[in-house]
């Protein structure tokens, strides 16, 4: 592990570049920054801490780290590129750290950082004069060259030479971040489009609070952790989410948003986001408490599991925040029976249980309406549904239940063995799903009867309209336009995302258009850092499924574009790991442990040699004195009730049923949509959510004029008071046009005056 000593400096001001950079890589990249994402933001604490360092005032910084920065540029005179000395500070570098891993010693940070810093404060000056107007290129490469003091007549030979060697240095922060397996925090800079500037413009246009919003719309709309979402879909969701008139974004954000500019630059930033967000103490959105919810919701998990030889399927139960390990609950069932049990840890910061580990009927709990009761007081609930998605979660290694399904994401379906809702979801699979998955009967590996388990589902691509009919089927109208996933390959622990190099992995393209694709690998050049590209395939048809196995020998660290013309859809980091490959800093991060006699729990557990008290077991090395225990015998046979039988295990406990007025049974779910207020968002689709069971489905956010036109050229029907939008007095006699809630304009769905029969559409 690398260790930044802390320097004792003086109240003189030390503007020198290289005192600058240690400054700033002590304080932007601690350890208490392990696991986050670390934005080389001005405003931030650290910058202040840097600039107590180095002694200079938080007023005077901007002017003393460009006049750093400046003695290292290239003037026009030195007949060389303005970056060329960061360029030779660059190849120093690599080949320092490429001598630190050989010699498994700690790599220093990079020489860069100072810089990246003065470039992401130029985007920050930048940002704040043209946030309505948006973030243009030349608006960026004007404040950097007015930051610098860059005459106009050298400003083109600027830019080229930022051009052509900044990626490298925030490749070169990224590599270094990597190397300490997100010890020191996580590399932040994205940028699909406009990437030179666009990764300095990253790390300054949106602030913490901004951010944290940004994760709150992650669950609003129903993401999930550790999956992969194009940057149109995310676009969709940003705009939908922040149309709409309940919102929760603040108003900084709504006004970004506003520009057009701006609106990719904030959709990259929330790409970086969902990349490392783990859902902690979140549900991705299926565990919120809806409007019309008396509970906060519950999520049925699925995971595989060994018994007596054979796999069989476990169901269980993940809750929601505001939920601990540990924490007592009690579920009561039928004939006043109950059970009461600690709830255990499940994945990152969630807690659940096992339905038959506790002694629930399995078949019931899946059926029936589940309540929780927590000793905390609060009340969390399941309700049933005839089809669940149930989508693979890295953080969990389970299925856990979805509003609805993810393309190109490996998912399960628990489908109510009813033979026209079977076979409806068998000739879904069959349009849109990969090859290869199969249906488990219920009673046969742990399914309970009366429901059917397909697994292996991919799905490729949307099904067709045809055949998604009925509410029960809505879940599977995905959020998709074109984007890949990695499928397949053994998946490596740790913070950051890595596969082993000797499982084979493939790449899923899943579209809803049939338009080809081209998929291109940008490597990065081991001695410069510079990005190079390939274009792996032109013209591929969607969707489709590429193995990299052959395509990508000898590589282990790349990113994948996948483009459509000059439009960049989505790019998708891979990072390929073996045994062959030494480690960073392995003499660090392999630490000895040895079992400690000063802890009391020192048999079932051990910690590292240097901070033993009494390190007593070392291998096979044992030291330390005798420890002293008391006998006792253990019973041969099993304790027998004064009735001399051994005492029956408990049948398992009935969960009642759904209501009968409720939605399963009933089939009329109560969507609650989000309402624009009068706003038009640009995405085509917006999603409703059953208030009762949690159902997803997809609906138009206009209408297209040639529909609108059949509508109204349509017969008119009498007036339907429980299904109509009218604004004419109870009591006039008329004939007005019925339209279903998905088909009205929400000018009209947010229209103040007075309307009839709304609360039941």
């Amino acid at each position: 592990m690398v260790e930044i000593a802390d320097k004792d400096v003086s109240k003189a001001a030390i503007t020198s570049y290289a005192d600058w950079n240690a400054a700033l890589a002590r304080a932007f990249f601690g350890r208490d920054k392990a696991g986050e994402l670390v934005y080389l933001d001005k405003d931030d604490d650290p910058f202040e801490q840097a600039c107590r360092d180095v002694g200079v005032g938080l007023n005077d910084a901007d002017e003393s780290l460009a006049r750093a920065v400046g003695e290292k540029l290239c003037w026009k005179q030195s007949g060389r590129a303005f970056f060329a000395d960061f360029d030779l500070m660059t190849k120093s570098w690599v080949a320092r750290r490429r001598n630190a891993i050989r010699d498994s010693i700690e790599i220093p940070p990079p020489p860069h950082i100072a810089l990246l810093v003065l470039f992401s404060s130029a985007a920050e000056r930048m940002g704040s004069a043209n946030i309505d107007t948006g973030a243009a290129e030349s608006s960026y490469y004007s404040s950097l060259e007015g930051l610098l003091g860059i005459p106009r007549e050298e400003s083109g030979r600027f830019r080229v030479s930022f051009t052509k060697s900044s990626e490298a240095y925030w490749e070169s922060l990224s590599l270094w971040l990597e190397d300490q397996d997100g010890q020191r925090g996580l590399p932040s800079a994205y940028a699909l489009m406009h990437r030179y500037v666009g990764l300095p413009i990253s790390q300054a246009l949106v602030r913490e609070r901004e951010r944290r919003n940004l994760k709150k719309m992650f669950e609003e709309q129903g993401f999930l952790p550790g999956t992969a979402v194009s940057h149109i879909d995310m676009h969709g969701a940003i705009d939908v989410w922040i149309a709409s008139a309940r919102t929760t974004a603040n108003a900084v954000l709504r006004k970004m948003w506003a520009s057009t500019e701006l609106q990719n630059r904030i959709v990259e930033i929330a790409l970086g986001e969902l990349a490392t967000w783990d859902g902690a103490g979140q549900l991705g959105g299926s565990g919120q408490t809806l409007p019309g919810q008396k509970n906060q919701r519950a999520l049925l998990t699925l995971r595989d599991a060994r018994v007596a030889l054979r796999s069989e399927m476990r169901f269980g139960l993940m809750a929601g925040p505001n939920v601990s390990p540990g924490d007592m609950c009690r579920i009561e069932g039928l004939d006043g029976a109950a059970r009461e049990f600690p709830l255990d840890l499940i994945g990152v910061g969630s807690a659940g249980f096992d339905f038959r580990a506790v002694g629930l009927d399995v078949g019931s709990a899946v059926s029936g309406d589940l309540q929780i009761h927590l000793s905390s007081g609060l009340k969390l609930g399941r309700f049933p549904k005839k089809v669940v998605i149930l989508t693979r979660d890295a953080f969990s290694a389970a299925y856990v239940e979805s509003d609805r399904i993810n393309a190109a994401v490996l998912s399960r379906l628990l489908v109510r063995d009813e033979p026209q809702l079977v076979a409806a979801v068998q000739k879904i699979l069959s349009d849109a799903a990969q090859p290869g998955f199969a249906a488990v009967p219920g009673g046969t590996g742990g399914v309970p009867r009366g429901w059917t388990v397909f697994k292996d589902v991919v799905l490729l691509r949307a099904p067709e309209p045809a055949l998604v009919t009925g509410s029960d089927l809505s879940a599977f109208q995905p959020r998709l336009s074109t984007q890949m996933t990695i499928s397949g390959g053994l998946k490596l622990p740790g913070r950051l995302p890595r596969w082993s190099a000797f499982s084979p992995i493939h790449v899923i393209i899943a579209s809803e258009t049939d338009d080809p694709v081209d998929l291109a690998i940008l490597t990065r050049n081991a001695e410069t850092l510079q990005t190079e590209e390939t274009v792996i395939s032109r013209g591929l048809s969607v969707p489709a499924v590429v193995n990299l196995t052959d395509i990508l020998e000898g590589v282990d660290d790349f990113t994948l574009s996948l483009r459509r013309g000059k439009t960049t859809l989505q790019t998708l980091a891979v990072k390929l790991r073996s045994s062959w490959v030494p480690s960073p800093d392995c003499s660090q991060r392999f630490r000895s442990l040895c079992h400690d006699l000063g802890d009391p729990l020192w048999p079932i557990q051990a910690v590292p040699s240097e901070d033993a008290a009494t390190p007593g077991v070392d291998g096979i090395a044992v030291s330390g004195a005798v420890v002293r225990y008391t006998p006792r015998k253990v019973a041969s046979r099993p304790d027998w009730n004064s009735q001399g039988r051994v005492d029956p295990k408990s049948p398992p406990l009935l969960v009642a049923g759904p209501p009968a007025d409720s939605c399963i049974v009933t089939g009329r779910h109560r969507w609650n949509l989000p309402l624009f207020d009068g706003k038009w968002p640009k995405s085509r689709w917006m999603y409703g959510v059953c208030t009762q069971c949690g159902m997803s489905k997809r609906h138009p956010t206009r209408i297209p004029k040639d529909q609108t036109s059949r509508d109204l050229a349509a017969p008119r029907k009498n007036c339907a008071p429980r299904r109509r939008v009218c604004h004419c007095p109870v009591d006039s006699a008329h004939r007005c046009t019925v339209l279903p809630r998905s088909r009205i304009p929400p000018r009209i769905l947010n229209s103040r005056a007075p309307t009839r029969g709304l609360s039941n559409l």
